[in-house]
């Protein structure tokens, strides 16, 4: 694991700067990048690029070796934790993103798509990151973070995934090991009058400083239960639910991860158009869903409605193309698949109604 503290200091931390640079040094043998077979790359969904692409899984990122992101606060108080951070975020950056941003400024921050740089020696290779870390304590759309109310430290504690739900290897290239060096938190401090901040002090021992945070509760079920899974949620509000089908049952190294449709309906007419999902939500003990999720344009709408309704500002911001030569490798079936609901409900009055348990 990786440890930071975030000491109380006479500043605020301004929202959305919050980043981790690092270093990625990865050992192994063969590590040419001479072809396909002698690559390796950041794990994440997406294909293998060819000759010109470096080799790299298309939507690879830098998020790969991030297992668990925790916010310790007073008394080792867990402020905030998000469990599968790297599944989380090939989640938003496919499909909750700008085709642009993954392209140009997400190929060079956070590694989408970027190919290693290798040692002469064909035993070592490494890759510089600035990852913008989606904790919501630091990215309210509001408020920035009152490091000047701390009565102790913040502790940002990573927890780093194994090599191989990290790293992807060609079939000649072998990955021994991996580190993450260089480490330093990025954020941008502004410091603040020391009349506001006595007075901020002496507010909030009358009346408690409320922020807002939207936290994640990430789980890995097995496919043997899929047919049939309830999980219940003690929580004051539930706005949105996301799975991704992944097409394995376990890590391994040189595996390629994947998120895929079910395709024993392939030879179906149309391909892919069989039994589909059939997802029920209960809030509050009430069913407030029971779409069948039963093609591959249904499953889609339903995904960006509740990435549209929660997470994100416009729906122009769009999954990666969908044009491929046949429905076989179109590559929202093969690579990218996700599934959504939005669970965001409204009352007469228009305000939003506070669910407490989804299942």
């Amino acid at each position: 694991m990786i440890l930071f503290n975030l000491p109380p200091s006479n500043y605020s931390i301004t929202r959305g700067s919050l980043a981790l640079r690092c270093r990625l040094t990865v050992t192994g043998t063969n590590l040419t990048n001479a072809d396909a077979a002698h690559s390796i790359s950041l794990q994440g969904p997406g294909a293998v690029g060819a000759a010109g692409q470096g080799y790299a899984l298309t939507y690879g990122n830098g998020y790969s070796w991030i297992n668990r992101l925790t916010l310790y606060g007073a008394n080792s108080a867990v402020i905030e934790q998000q469990n599968y951070c790297n599944d989380n975020m090939n989640l938003m950056l496919v499909h909750n993103s700008n085709a642009s941003y993954l392209q140009g400024d997400a190929q060079q921050l956070i590694g989408v798509g970027a190919p290693f740089g290798y040692a002469a020696s064909a035993t070592s290779a490494q890759i510089d990151l600035v990852l913008p870390l989606p904790l919501s304590a630091f990215n309210s759309s509001t408020q920035d973070f009152p490091a000047y109310l701390l009565s102790s430290p913040l502790t940002l504690q990573i927890d780093v995934a194994s090599v191989a739900r990290a790293l992807y290897n060609g079939a000649t290239a072998t990955i021994t090991d991996y580190s993450v060096s260089n480490t330093y938190l990025i954020y941008q401090a502004v410091e603040l009058p020391s009349a506001f901040i006595e007075a901020e002090r002496m507010a909030v021992k009358s009346s408690p400083f409320i922020m807002n945070l939207t936290s994640t509760l990430s789980v890995q079920v097995p496919a043997s239960i899929l047919t049939s899974y309830s999980l219940g949620i003690n929580a004051s509000s539930v706005r949105a639910c996301f799975v991704l089908p992944s097409n394995q049952a376990s890590y391994s190294s040189g595996t390629q991860l994947q998120y895929v449709r079910d395709t024993s309906d392939y030879n179906s007419t149309p391909a892919f158009n069989g039994s589909g999902t059939n997802a029920i939500v209960f809030v509050d003990g009430n069913q407030i869903n029971s779409a069948i999720f039963d093609t591959p344009a249904m499953v889609f709408q339903g995904l960006k409605s509740a990435l549209h309704h929660n997470l994100q500002g416009s729906v122009i911001y769009s999954s990666p193309s969908l044009v491929s030569a046949s429905l076989a490798a179109n590559p929202w079936l093969t690579q990218f698949h996700a599934i959504g609901w939005d669970l965001t409900s409204l009352t007469s009055s228009g305000e939003e109604q506070q669910p407490v348990m989804v299942c």
